[in-house]
């Protein structure tokens, strides 16, 4: 797609993603995952602004749970 990749960052989403769906297996309670999500992404600046042309954005968040 043109975009230069950040190993290190993408490397981190990763991590990030696989410790809050562990969490969810642990049972953590499905809101407080969400918000340590939405807070990861907030602080990461990983949700676009606007996609460029060709580039679908992020899907709607179904039910409020942003997955």
């Amino acid at each position: 797609m043109g975009v230069p990749a950040d190993r290190a960052a993408i490397r981190l989403g990763v991590a990030v993603t696989r410790g809050l769906l562990l969490d969810l297996l642990a049972g953590a309670p499905p809101a407080e995952v969400d918000e340590a999500y939405e807070l990861f992404v907030g602080l990461s600046d990983l949700r676009p602004s606007s996609p460029g042309p060709g580039v679908p954005g992020p899907p709607p968040s179904a039910g409020g749970h942003g997955r």
